[in-house]
């Protein structure tokens, strides 16, 4: 089971987005409450973006680690690191 995570505007997630997904904007990666409420620690966190370079949601899976999100077996679920998926727009954290 995966939590989608969409790190766009909320402007371009409201205009279209991943059904299930949610949104976590970068005005909002700041707020450890409100990352640690939108990341799933039971589940794969996919985190994207609309680029094909990813660099959105590859920098949001580096600051969601620096505030607390864990990554590993003992917290949120990859293999020890965010997974950066530079092709399509994606990083699984």
């Amino acid at each position: 089971m995966v939590n989608i995570v969409d790190v766009r505007a909320s402007e371009d997630y409201a205009e279209g987005h991943i059904p299930g997904a949610v949104n976590l904007p970068k005005a909002q990666w700041h707020d450890a409450k409100i990352v640690k409420t939108r990341l799933n620690k039971k589940k794969i966190n996919v985190l994207y973006c609309s680029s094909q370079v990813c660099h959105p949601a590859a920098t949001a899976a580096v600051e969601f680690a620096k505030i607390g999100a864990k990554f590993g077996s003992n917290g949120f679920r990859a293999t020890h690191a965010p997974l950066l998926c530079r092709n399509w727009g994606i990083a699984i954290a």
